[in-house]
């Protein structure tokens, strides 16, 4: 099914936040953004365990490439931000 937020929890002092950027050559993406524990739990959901890991050190999530849009998905979700998908930044 779709994807639907439940509570949106954001700081009244800073607007919420998320980006999503490639690293290790593409292998991986960094997704960084502002805390929502519906974001959260929804990135568990959507994503298998295999497909994503906390990087506590960062503060960040990092995604499989190949579950790039559903962590779009659940960030637009949940924060109400369009993620624009990164280029790999790789020139052949």
């Amino acid at each position: 099914g779709g994807i639907t937020a439940k509570t949106r929890v954001a700081s009244p002092s800073s607007p919420p936040y998320a980006h999503l950027r490639y690293v290790e050559g593409g292998r991986t993406l960094i997704l960084e953004s502002s805390y929502d524990s519906g974001l959260v739990e929804a990135l568990k959901r959507h994503i298998p365990s295999t497909g994503r890991r906390w990087l506590s050190h960062r503060k960040a999530w990092a995604i499989e490439p190949p579950w790039a849009m559903a962590a779009a998905d659940v960030v637009r979700a949940h924060l109400g931000i369009e993620i624009v998908m990164p280029s790999l930044g790789v020139t052949p």
